[in-house]
């Protein structure tokens, strides 16, 4: 692994050590990466002096997800943007459109709803290295779909799977030990910790915002019944914005059972599968749409 998870999404990470399976980008040769302009507003291209304007904004962290972090795990501290933003000469970032436009942009663990947040409403997804002068449509950040602790925790899984709760734990100590530099001693857990449920609060959580909702709807549905939800919860501080939750979701069995913020359980099996496009589906005759479409 490499030394710090932070290394693994640095701008110049292309010798990351970590790295499996590679797809590279580069804003002069090889554009696409544009993680900047769908996770921040356009106030951010000032903070790091961008090449040209971006930043549309809407990606935010479910606050239910980011209270299930220790506070000393860097994986929270490092990964995410959150508290009052500042330009590089140390004014503050203020809110520019909306209810908020005008006030200071301390970003805050709160969304009142999927539909109704504004700038200042969830922390801002910043994992891969934001850097000064970068392009926001074609960052040079490296993106690995494989990597090392991907196999570690594959691994970690197949132990706990197989009754081997405490040479998985060993993995995923091993693991965390990176991400609890400040409080080593909080780094360590054990099989009995991974075979018991997940700390996830999940349920609907909606509260009335400006009048824009009138019912708010909130659920209390937990996560204590989740079979290796401790396990769950650790593939989420690992990989969180790494495009993987809905597959760990969906094998784990909470996918279609479980609510969050302003998604309801759907408790439809069908819909751990996407359906087929009708355009495939019409080139092929023998093609069969998934159930449930």
């Amino acid at each position: 692994m490499a030394g710090n998870q932070k290394d693994v999404f640095k701008a110049d990470n292309e010798d990351c050590t970590e790295a499996v399976f590679v797809v590279p980008f580069d804003q002069s040769y090889a554009g696409g990466l544009n993680i900047f302009n769908y996770a921040l507003n356009g106030q951010f291209s000032q903070v790091y002096s961008t090449k040209s304007f971006g930043g549309w904004g809407g990606s935010v962290a479910v606050p239910q997800f980011i209270n299930t972090f220790d506070p000393d795990d860097s994986r929270l501290t490092e990964n995410y943007l959150m508290g009052q933003q500042v330009y590089p000469d140390g004014s503050n970032v203020l809110c520019e459109i909306g209810n908020s436009q005008g006030i200071p942009m301390n970003i805050v663990n709160v969304v009142p709803g999927v539909d109704w947040a504004e700038e200042l409403h969830g922390y801002h997804l910043a994992k891969y290295e934001y850097v000064a002068g970068m392009s926001p449509g074609a960052m040079s950040n490296d993106v690995f779909p494989f990597r090392y602790t991907d196999i570690l925790m594959m691994k970690a899984e197949c132990l706990l799977r197989t009754g081997k709760a405490d040479e998985a734990a060993q993995i995923v100590t091993e693991i965390r030990q990176r991400a609890f530099k400040s409080a080593p001693e909080k780094a360590v857990v054990t099989g009995a910790e991974l075979m018991g449920g997940s700390t996830y609060d999940y349920g609907l959580r909606e509260t009335t915002y400006l009048d824009k909702i009138k019912s708010p709807r909130t659920t209390h549905e937990g996560g204590a019944d989740i079979k290796y939800g401790r396990f769950l919860d650790e593939l989420g501080w690992e990989f969180n914005q790494e495009g993987r939750r809905r597959q760990d979701l969906i094998r784990f069995g909470v996918w279609t059972t479980k609510s969050w913020l302003s998604h309801s359980a759907t408790n439809d099996i069908n819909k751990n599968l996407y359906p087929i496009p009708r355009a495939e589906l019409d080139k092929n005759g023998k093609l069969k749409q998934n159930p449930g479409y």
